[in-house]
């Protein structure tokens, strides 16, 4: 999304980054390092909500219980990554960061993919920044995602603003 106003930007892997399956991390961090501890941060796979942080505490989507974690120790220092655990092949895919300041939203679409290599018997995890467009409609179901796992006294803000993007589209 983004904004000229924008006072930071996501930067997500430099390159491939490779990993073993029991914990792969989705690299993303703000530009300049600022702190994202009273910043909203939103990651899906696809349209599914893995996990949210905001007002200081992290909801993780459902299946993701016990398997995703946010470095929260590390939100001072502008990193934002997400670490996943115990890898299956069905964890393949688009995974999009959103942080959120106020009205200003910043995101960025990482890739996880599962690859074997010949010279070793186990699949190793690479992880990559990739450009992607998300349509209005993922869009949608991304915010109706994100509000299913939100505790309830988030819930009638963010319904406004779904409301609001769902009168938009239609």
């Amino acid at each position: 999304m983004g904004s000229a106003k924008s006072r930071f930007k996501l930067i997500g892997p430099s390159g491939t980054e490779w990993y073993n399956p029991s914990a792969v991390t989705l690299s993303c961090r703000l530009s300049p390092e600022i702190s994202a501890v009273n910043m909203e941060i939103r990651w899906f796979k696809g349209t599914d909500c893995v996990c949210v942080y905001k007002n200081r505490h992290v909801t993780k989507g459902r299946g993701y219980a016990g398997r995703v974690s946010l470095f929260t120790q590390e939100l001072e220092n502008a990193n934002v990554s997400l670490q996943l655990r115990d890898y299956t092949g069905s964890d393949s895919g688009h995974y999009l960061c959103q942080v959120i300041d106020g009205d200003i939203t910043e995101e960025i679409t990482v890739m996880i993919e599962s690859t074997k290599w010949w010279l070793f018997s186990e699949n190793y995890i690479s992880v990559c920044h990739r450009a992607r467009k998300w349509t209005k409609v993922e869009r949608m179901k991304m915010e109706y995602s994100a509000l299913c796992i939100a505790p309830l006294a988030w819930v009638s803000k963010e319904l406004d603003f779904t409301l609001m993007v769902a009168a938009d589209i239609l």
